[in-house]
Order: C-alpha cells, then sequence, then structure tokens
C-alpha cells in the first residue's frame, strides 16, 4: 500500500510540533511551541495538514495543549490561566472554548485541571489537583462535574481513558508505593481491576466493550491483563520465561497490543488474540530487539516504532500476522520517528525529528474506507507515563 505524507503545519513558527490524537476523518491535535521553550498553541490540523489555532478560553494566557479529538472534531486539554495553574478546556469543531468543571484554574486558585479524553457524545474525562497534591478524576458533561470515586482512600485516582458509553479506566493509590486498576461508570462509581497477589495494577486503556487492559505486578513479575467490565481478570501471557510484559491498548474485537521483554535483554511488540492467547510476535525491522506498540485499530493494525542500529528509531506499521513495514523511507529526512495513531481508514500519526525540528506527521492511505474506533496517545504529566486512551 502506497501512502502520501503530510507534515503538520507549524503554526506556531519555533520549531516544535506534537500530536496526540487522531480521528476518523484524519483530523488530530495537540500543539505548536510559539516561544522556544515557553509558550505553546493548541492546534487542530485537518487531514491535509493544514492548522487552526484553537481560541483561548475566557481569562486564559494563550498557552496550552489539545490533547484528544473525538470523530465529530471537538477536542480537550487544557490552557494555562492568569494564576499560573491549567484549567481544563473543551473546544467545539470550530475552535470555541468551553472552561469545564468547577476546580478549573478560574474557579479555584492553585488547583490545576487537565481533560484527557472525550467521546462522540462530548464526555470528557480528566483529573484535577487537590489542596493536599493528590488528583481527582472527574467526568464533564453538560455542564455537570461527577467525580470518579477513589476506592483507594488515599486523595490520590488518575483517569486517561474513556469508551463512547461513558466507562472510563485508569487507576488509584492504594499505598506510598502501589497502585490499583480502576473501571469507572458514568456515574462514578468504580470497579477495582486486580489480579491474585497483586502489589500494585493500573488500567491503560479501554474499548466499547468494556474490556480494559494494562498490568498488574505480582511476586514473580509484571503481567499484561484485560480486564471484564464485572472486574474478572485474564492474564495476557508473554514470551515463554518473560517476567515483564504489558498490555497498552485494545481494539473493538477484543484484540491487544502491547510488549514482554525478552531472554536477550530487549522487548517484542505482541498481539493478542481475543482469546487472550498470542496472536503474532510482531516483527522486529530495526534487528535491534527491542519495538513497542502504542496503538492498533479494527482491523488488528498496529504501530509503533522500533530501535535501529547506531540508535535512534524508526516508525513501523505491523498487520494482524506481525508482518513489518518500515516507514522510514515514506519520510525522507526524518530521523527518531514514531507512529503514535492509527484509524480503520489506515491513517498512521506520528512524530520525529526534521531539519532539526520536532514536528508531527500523518501518512494517508492511497485508498480510504470508512473509519471507527481508535486510539491515542495520553501523558500523565507528574509521572511522566504513557497511556492509551480509546474513544469514538
Amino acid at each position: 500500500m502506497s501512502f502520501t505524507l503530510t507534515q503538520e503545519q507549524d503554526v506556531g513558527g519555533a520549531g516544535v510540533v506534537r500530536d496526540f490524537s487522531l480521528n476518523a476523518s484524519g483530523q488530530s491535535v495537540g500543539f505548536s511551541e510559539v516561544t522556544a521553550g515557553a509558550t505553546y498553541d493548541p492546534v487542530l490540523w485537518s487531514v491535509t495538514g493544514t492548522a487552526t489555532v484553537l481560541t483561548d478560553v475566557a481569562g486564559g494566557i494563550g498557552w496550552g495543549s489539545a490533547r484528544a479529538l473525538n470523530d465529530g472534531g471537538q477536542s480537550v486539554g487544557f490552557e494555562l490561566m492568569p494564576n499560573g495553574q491549567s484549567a481544563a478546556v473543551m473546544w467545539s469543531s470550530t475552535g470555541v472554548a468551553t472552561l469545564l468543571g468547577t476546580g478549573g484554574g478560574l474557579a479555584t486558585p492553585g488547583s490545576v485541571t487537565s481533560a484527557w479524553a472525550i467521546n462522540t457524545k462530548g464526555q470528557v474525562v480528566g483529573n484535577v489537583k487537590t489542596p493536599t497534591g493528590g488528583f481527582e478524576a472527574e467526568l464533564w458533561f453538560g455542564g455537570n462535574t461527577t467525580r470518579l470515586s477513589d476506592p483507594g482512600l488515599r486523595g490520590y485516582a488518575w483517569v486517561s481513558a474513556l469508551n463512547s458509553k461513558g466507562f472510563s479506566a485508569g487507576y488509584v493509590q492504594t499505598s506510598a508505593t502501589a497502585d490499583e486498576g480502576v473501571m469507572w461508570g458514568p456515574r462514578g462509581t468504580a470497579t477495582t481491576l486486580t489480579v491474585s497477589g497483586q502489589i500494585s495494577s493500573q488500567a491503560l486503556a479501554i474499548n466499547n466493550a468494556g474490556f480494559s487492559v494494562g498490568w498488574a505486578q505480582t511476586a514473580t513479575g509484571i503481567e499484561a491483563v484485560r480486564w471484564a467490565q464485572d472486574g474478572t481478570a485474564e492474564v495476557l501471557h508473554g514470551l515463554p520465561g518473560s517476567t515483564n510484559s504489558m498490555a497498552t491498548a485494545e481494539n473493538g474485537h477484543g484484540m491487544s497490543i502491547g510488549w514482554s521483554a525478552t531472554a536477550a535483554g530487549g522487548t517484542d511488540a505482541i498481539l493478542w488474540g481475543a482469546r487472550g492467547n498470542i496472536a503474532a510476535i510482531l516483527k522486529d525491522p530495526g534487528g535491534q530487539g527491542k519495538e513497542w506498540a502504542l496503538a492498533v485499530n479494527d482491523n488488528g493494525k498496529s504501530v509503533g516504532y522500533a530501535d535501529i542500529a547506531g540508535g535512534g528509531t524508526e516508525a513501523v506499521l505491523w498487520q494482524v500476522d506481525g508482518k513489518a513495514t518500515n516507514l522510514s523511507p515514506l519520510l525522507p529526512g526524518w530521523t527518531n520517528t514514531e507512529a503514535t495513531g492509527i484509524n480503520l481508514a489506515g491513517d498512521i500519526l506520528g512524530s520525529g525529528t526534521v531539519a532539526g525540528h520536532t514536528e508531527a506527521f500523518e501518512l494517508i492511505p492511497s485508498s480510504a474506507a470508512a473509519t471507527s474506533t481508535h486510539y491515542h496517545l495520553v501523558t500523565s504529566p507528574d509521572a511522566a507515563s504513557l497511556t492509551l486512551a480509546s474513544h469514538s
């Protein structure tokens, strides 16, 4: 299959562009740096890479980032407020901004809010920093705020994934050194996601059927896990002898992706089938024994990156049988690339370095198809951790 390369417009002009979310029509959102190391504009890009700077929320000071996008073109993220803290924001498909929640930078001085995922209903999930330094997880919809319950009772609940029915996933702290995966219903009720004998767990993604995936740590290592909506756990076994694996995303048909540590000290990207079996060990085009799958579509195609000789990374597309396509030949002049999103049409979102700048790209296949569920990368700013959230 041939692709057309689109470089996302660097509307800020400072040479740093990141996009985080891709929808069914190939639109994407993220930020473009305006002043080096200082200010950023939240941006919506069209499928052709044309940038629209999303407007400031009332009282905002023009620094922010869009982090998620639904199929209707609505997006969410955060913007800096005059008190120096961030406020969760939703932008309409035309870029008009609305402040989310009651704990935002305007309403509560010293607080921090961020929005991480939005579904087609317009439901949004995000987090509010508390006066004690913890976080509350919240769902915002129609001007109302629903606090997502904290079964850990330590004042730290983190949500980053949301499905089309308003169910969300994340984790809560249960001790100073342990977390517990959680799935929340639309009314905020929590179902804990654990495995027998666990030390810690986190849910990283949730699909529209209500299945969550992530990891759980036990005395024998870290295991990739899939949980049903009632909390029933299924361990997704890694490579033979591996004591370290993780599932990072799942498509609408129950196929999960992630990685498993190898005996040689590397990592193999893995595609698990709907029955929890290893459906494919995704091939390593870089030849260095280290590759990571970051996103999967409903056709079972996945994307991510692999280490290459001499250092650096290359973006990779994997077929459902594990066959790999090195995307570097489609990105002339680009280095240190990674692919972070793919929709059902096969549009691929990613980033890398070109002409000395950090830029974002989209690869559009020559034949487009109807699209549905897609997955995007989400970053937890306090822990610098990477997760994958789903929406449709």
